[in-house]
Protein backbone atom coordinates (compact mmCIF):
# COMPACT_ATOMS: atom_id res chain seq x y z
CA UNK A 1 0.00 0.00 0.00
CA UNK A 2 1.01 3.47 -1.03
CA UNK A 3 2.33 5.18 2.73
CA UNK A 4 0.64 7.99 1.61
CA UNK A 5 -2.78 6.66 2.25
CA UNK A 6 -2.05 6.12 5.37
CA UNK A 7 -1.47 9.47 6.61
CA UNK A 8 -5.22 10.82 7.09
CA UNK A 9 -6.18 14.37 8.28
CA UNK A 10 -9.39 14.05 9.70
CA UNK A 11 -12.59 11.33 10.16
CA UNK A 12 -16.03 12.43 10.89
CA UNK A 13 -17.58 9.93 13.01
CA UNK A 14 -21.60 9.73 12.82
CA UNK A 15 -22.59 8.67 15.85
CA UNK A 16 -26.15 8.68 15.54
CA UNK A 17 -28.97 10.04 13.34
CA UNK A 18 -31.00 10.82 16.16
CA UNK A 19 -31.07 14.44 17.39
CA UNK A 20 -33.02 16.59 19.70
CA UNK A 21 -33.77 19.33 17.12
CA UNK A 22 -35.88 18.77 13.98
CA UNK A 23 -34.18 21.01 11.40
CA UNK A 24 -36.20 20.04 8.22
CA UNK A 25 -32.90 21.06 6.08
CA UNK A 26 -30.55 18.85 8.00
CA UNK A 27 -29.34 16.07 5.75
CA UNK A 28 -30.20 13.42 8.72
CA UNK A 29 -33.86 14.64 9.53
CA UNK A 30 -35.84 13.94 6.68
CA UNK A 31 -37.69 11.01 8.66
CA UNK A 32 -37.13 11.39 12.50
CA UNK A 33 -38.76 8.11 13.67
CA UNK A 34 -36.62 6.07 11.35
CA UNK A 35 -33.29 8.13 12.13
CA UNK A 36 -33.68 7.31 15.89
CA UNK A 37 -32.83 3.49 15.53
CA UNK A 38 -29.65 4.48 13.27
CA UNK A 39 -26.58 4.28 15.68
CA UNK A 40 -23.10 3.24 15.36
CA UNK A 41 -22.61 -0.02 17.30
CA UNK A 42 -20.73 -0.14 20.22
CA UNK A 43 -19.24 -3.15 19.91
CA UNK A 44 -17.74 -1.63 17.17
CA UNK A 45 -15.70 1.41 18.48
CA UNK A 46 -12.50 -0.64 19.34
CA UNK A 47 -12.07 -2.13 16.18
CA UNK A 48 -12.80 1.23 14.17
CA UNK A 49 -10.27 2.71 16.83
CA UNK A 50 -8.00 0.33 15.90
CA UNK A 51 -8.37 1.22 12.32
CA UNK A 52 -8.13 5.49 12.85
CA UNK A 53 -4.78 4.60 14.76
CA UNK A 54 -3.11 2.16 12.15
CA UNK A 55 -4.36 4.90 9.01
CA UNK A 56 -2.22 7.87 11.37
CA UNK A 57 -5.53 9.50 11.72
CA UNK A 58 -5.02 12.92 13.38
CA UNK A 59 -7.95 14.44 14.36
CA UNK A 60 -11.77 12.40 14.84
CA UNK A 61 -15.27 14.42 15.25
CA UNK A 62 -17.91 13.32 16.23
CA UNK A 63 -20.90 14.51 14.76
CA UNK A 64 -24.83 13.15 14.10
CA UNK A 65 -27.19 13.74 14.14
CA UNK A 66 -26.75 15.03 17.58
CA UNK A 67 -23.69 13.12 18.98
CA UNK A 68 -24.53 13.59 22.50
CA UNK A 69 -27.36 11.67 22.64
CA UNK A 70 -25.33 8.75 21.91
CA UNK A 71 -25.54 6.40 24.78
CA UNK A 72 -21.32 5.88 24.86
CA UNK A 73 -19.72 8.86 24.43
CA UNK A 74 -17.77 9.73 27.42
CA UNK A 75 -15.98 5.77 26.67
CA UNK A 76 -15.65 6.42 22.57
CA UNK A 77 -13.95 9.81 23.65
CA UNK A 78 -11.98 8.57 25.79
CA UNK A 79 -10.45 5.56 23.97
CA UNK A 80 -9.80 7.50 20.98
CA UNK A 81 -8.16 10.38 23.04
CA UNK A 82 -5.21 7.43 24.70
CA UNK A 83 -4.32 6.72 21.12
CA UNK A 84 -3.12 10.12 20.60
CA UNK A 85 -5.77 11.10 18.60
CA UNK A 86 -7.28 14.82 19.25
CA UNK A 87 -11.11 14.56 19.55
CA UNK A 88 -13.62 17.42 18.41
CA UNK A 89 -17.79 17.10 18.28
CA UNK A 90 -20.26 18.94 16.39
CA UNK A 91 -23.23 19.81 18.55
CA UNK A 92 -26.26 21.97 19.13
CA UNK A 93 -24.89 22.20 22.35
CA UNK A 94 -28.07 22.26 24.36
CA UNK A 95 -26.88 19.26 26.36
CA UNK A 96 -23.33 20.70 27.06
CA UNK A 97 -25.61 23.10 29.49
CA UNK A 98 -25.52 20.27 31.97
CA UNK A 99 -21.87 21.14 33.69
CA UNK A 100 -21.79 17.39 35.01
CA UNK A 101 -22.00 16.30 31.56
CA UNK A 102 -19.60 18.64 30.07
CA UNK A 103 -16.78 18.05 32.85
CA UNK A 104 -17.05 14.47 32.18
CA UNK A 105 -16.62 15.29 28.38
CA UNK A 106 -13.57 17.24 28.95
CA UNK A 107 -11.98 14.94 31.79
CA UNK A 108 -12.26 12.19 29.11
CA UNK A 109 -10.58 13.92 26.43
CA UNK A 110 -13.00 16.34 24.22
CA UNK A 111 -10.41 19.24 23.13
CA UNK A 112 -12.90 21.32 21.46
CA UNK A 113 -16.90 21.57 20.02
CA UNK A 114 -18.26 23.54 17.71
CA UNK A 115 -21.75 24.81 18.37
CA UNK A 116 -24.68 25.43 16.03
CA UNK A 117 -25.96 28.84 15.99
CA UNK A 118 -28.52 29.14 13.18
CA UNK A 119 -29.93 32.24 14.10
CA UNK A 120 -29.65 34.94 16.91
CA UNK A 121 -33.33 35.62 17.02
CA UNK A 122 -34.62 32.62 19.35
CA UNK A 123 -38.20 32.75 17.82
CA UNK A 124 -36.73 32.41 14.25
CA UNK A 125 -34.06 30.22 15.27
CA UNK A 126 -36.73 27.78 17.58
CA UNK A 127 -39.34 27.45 14.46
CA UNK A 128 -36.15 26.18 12.06
CA UNK A 129 -34.87 23.61 15.62
CA UNK A 130 -38.95 22.91 15.71
CA UNK A 131 -37.97 23.10 19.67
CA UNK A 132 -38.87 25.74 21.90
CA UNK A 133 -35.94 27.41 24.08
CA UNK A 134 -33.25 25.87 22.27
CA UNK A 135 -31.33 28.88 21.52
CA UNK A 136 -31.53 29.39 25.04
CA UNK A 137 -30.01 26.29 26.04
CA UNK A 138 -27.00 26.51 23.15
CA UNK A 139 -25.80 29.64 24.87
CA UNK A 140 -26.41 27.86 28.37
CA UNK A 141 -24.18 25.30 26.79
CA UNK A 142 -21.55 27.65 25.12
CA UNK A 143 -21.15 28.90 28.67
CA UNK A 144 -20.88 25.57 30.87
CA UNK A 145 -18.50 23.63 27.94
CA UNK A 146 -16.20 26.94 28.26
CA UNK A 147 -16.38 27.43 31.44
CA UNK A 148 -15.29 23.70 31.94
CA UNK A 149 -12.04 24.13 29.89
CA UNK A 150 -13.73 22.45 26.52
CA UNK A 151 -12.42 25.25 23.67
CA UNK A 152 -15.57 26.01 21.99
CA UNK A 153 -16.33 27.66 18.53
CA UNK A 154 -19.77 27.89 16.72
CA UNK A 155 -20.56 27.07 13.19
CA UNK A 156 -23.32 28.95 11.31
CA UNK A 157 -25.06 27.74 8.01
CA UNK A 158 -25.15 30.34 5.77
CA UNK A 159 -28.98 29.51 3.94
CA UNK A 160 -32.03 31.33 2.89
CA UNK A 161 -33.53 32.03 6.24
CA UNK A 162 -30.50 33.93 7.91
CA UNK A 163 -28.13 35.49 5.30
CA UNK A 164 -29.37 38.83 5.63
CA UNK A 165 -28.73 38.95 9.36
CA UNK A 166 -25.43 37.26 10.22
CA UNK A 167 -24.10 40.30 11.80
CA UNK A 168 -26.81 39.71 14.44
CA UNK A 169 -25.38 36.30 15.10
CA UNK A 170 -21.73 38.31 15.75
CA UNK A 171 -23.69 40.48 18.42
CA UNK A 172 -25.17 37.68 19.80
CA UNK A 173 -22.10 36.16 20.70
CA UNK A 174 -19.58 38.49 21.21
CA UNK A 175 -19.59 38.63 25.31
CA UNK A 176 -19.07 34.94 25.06
CA UNK A 177 -16.24 32.69 25.31
CA UNK A 178 -16.05 31.50 22.08
CA UNK A 179 -12.36 30.98 20.08
CA UNK A 180 -14.18 31.65 16.61
CA UNK A 181 -17.25 32.36 14.94
CA UNK A 182 -17.14 29.82 11.60
CA UNK A 183 -19.52 30.21 8.94
CA UNK A 184 -20.28 27.14 5.78
CA UNK A 185 -22.45 27.72 3.42
CA UNK A 186 -25.58 25.28 2.50
CA UNK A 187 -24.78 22.71 0.14
CA UNK A 188 -26.54 20.30 -1.83
CA UNK A 189 -27.47 16.93 -0.04
CA UNK A 190 -27.43 14.81 -2.86
CA UNK A 191 -29.20 12.07 -0.79
CA UNK A 192 -31.90 14.29 0.25
CA UNK A 193 -33.31 16.60 -2.20
CA UNK A 194 -35.97 17.73 0.09
CA UNK A 195 -33.65 19.38 2.31
CA UNK A 196 -31.95 22.13 -0.11
CA UNK A 197 -34.80 24.37 0.45
CA UNK A 198 -31.88 26.61 1.78
CA UNK A 199 -29.81 26.43 -0.58
CA UNK A 200 -28.26 30.37 -1.90
CA UNK A 201 -25.85 30.76 -4.67
CA UNK A 202 -22.07 31.19 -4.49
CA UNK A 203 -22.34 34.90 -5.38
CA UNK A 204 -24.99 35.64 -2.59
CA UNK A 205 -23.23 33.34 -0.28
CA UNK A 206 -19.64 34.67 -0.49
CA UNK A 207 -21.23 38.18 -0.48
CA UNK A 208 -22.67 37.16 2.79
CA UNK A 209 -19.59 36.24 4.63
CA UNK A 210 -18.15 39.04 3.35
CA UNK A 211 -20.04 41.51 4.78
CA UNK A 212 -20.13 39.76 8.34
CA UNK A 213 -16.38 38.76 7.96
CA UNK A 214 -16.00 43.12 7.83
CA UNK A 215 -18.46 43.28 10.76
CA UNK A 216 -16.69 40.78 12.84
CA UNK A 217 -13.47 42.10 12.21
CA UNK A 218 -14.27 45.71 13.73
CA UNK A 219 -15.28 43.86 16.90
CA UNK A 220 -12.05 41.72 16.49
CA UNK A 221 -14.24 38.81 16.34
CA UNK A 222 -11.76 35.69 14.66
CA UNK A 223 -14.67 34.89 11.68
CA UNK A 224 -13.80 32.17 9.48
CA UNK A 225 -15.78 30.52 5.96
CA UNK A 226 -14.97 26.73 6.01
CA UNK A 227 -16.46 25.77 2.54
CA UNK A 228 -14.61 26.26 -0.33
CA UNK A 229 -15.74 28.73 -2.62
CA UNK A 230 -14.44 30.29 -5.68
CA UNK A 231 -11.92 32.35 -5.18
CA UNK A 232 -13.20 34.53 -7.85
CA UNK A 233 -16.69 35.63 -6.16
CA UNK A 234 -14.43 37.37 -3.47
CA UNK A 235 -13.58 40.92 -3.69
CA UNK A 236 -10.00 41.27 -4.44
CA UNK A 237 -8.79 43.47 -1.26
CA UNK A 238 -11.08 41.07 1.06
CA UNK A 239 -9.55 37.80 -0.09
CA UNK A 240 -6.24 38.37 0.18
CA UNK A 241 -6.24 39.12 3.43
CA UNK A 242 -8.41 36.03 4.21
CA UNK A 243 -5.71 33.60 2.46
CA UNK A 244 -3.12 35.06 4.37
CA UNK A 245 -5.08 35.23 7.75
CA UNK A 246 -6.27 31.24 7.04
CA UNK A 247 -9.64 32.38 7.05
CA UNK A 248 -10.54 30.38 4.04
CA UNK A 249 -10.07 27.47 2.58
CA UNK A 250 -7.15 26.97 1.17
CA UNK A 251 -7.69 24.29 -0.86
CA UNK A 252 -10.50 22.01 -2.81
CA UNK A 253 -12.98 20.29 -0.90
CA UNK A 254 -12.22 16.84 1.02
CA UNK A 255 -13.35 14.87 -1.76
CA UNK A 256 -10.64 16.17 -4.35
CA UNK A 257 -7.39 15.98 -2.03
CA UNK A 258 -8.51 12.56 -0.14
CA UNK A 259 -7.56 13.09 3.13
CA UNK A 260 -10.30 12.91 4.63
CA UNK A 261 -13.33 10.85 5.01
CA UNK A 262 -16.93 10.15 7.26
CA UNK A 263 -17.84 7.03 8.85
CA UNK A 264 -21.36 6.18 9.15
CA UNK A 265 -23.22 4.63 11.78
CA UNK A 266 -23.26 1.72 9.36
CA UNK A 267 -20.13 1.23 8.30
CA UNK A 268 -20.49 2.96 5.46
CA UNK A 269 -17.44 5.01 3.73
CA UNK A 270 -18.24 8.36 2.60
CA UNK A 271 -15.95 11.32 1.38
CA UNK A 272 -18.78 13.86 2.56
CA UNK A 273 -21.69 14.25 4.54
CA UNK A 274 -23.33 15.96 1.56
CA UNK A 275 -22.89 12.19 0.00
CA UNK A 276 -24.94 10.20 2.77
CA UNK A 277 -26.45 7.04 1.39
CA UNK A 278 -23.83 6.90 -1.41
CA UNK A 279 -21.12 4.92 0.20
CA UNK A 280 -18.12 4.38 -1.37
CA UNK A 281 -17.22 0.88 0.27
CA UNK A 282 -18.39 -0.33 4.19
CA UNK A 283 -16.16 -1.42 6.44
CA UNK A 284 -18.27 -3.68 9.02
CA UNK A 285 -17.99 -6.88 7.19
CA UNK A 286 -18.84 -10.78 8.84
CA UNK A 287 -19.63 -9.15 11.86
CA UNK A 288 -16.29 -7.26 12.14
CA UNK A 289 -14.29 -4.34 10.99
CA UNK A 290 -11.98 -5.11 7.56
CA UNK A 291 -8.42 -4.39 7.84
CA UNK A 292 -6.47 -1.44 6.43
CA UNK A 293 -5.53 -3.54 3.44
CA UNK A 294 -9.10 -4.37 2.63
CA UNK A 295 -9.85 -1.11 3.85
CA UNK A 296 -7.95 1.46 1.08
CA UNK A 297 -6.04 -0.72 -1.04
Amino acid sequence: MDNQLKDFNTVWISLTYNCNNKCEWCYTASNTNEYKRKVFPTEKELPVIDLLSSLNVKRVILIGGEPTLYSNLENIINNISQRGIKVGMVSNGRRFRERYFSRSLKENGLNYIAISIINADARAHDKITKVNGSLNETIQGIRTSSEEGIDVATNTVIGLDNYRNLERIVDLLEHESVSELTFNVCGVCVSQESNNSQILSPLVAVKSFERVYLYAKQREIRTRLITPMPICLFDKEIVYELKDRKLISGGPCQITHGKNFVIEYNGDIVPCTHLAHFPLLNIFENGGVISLEESFA
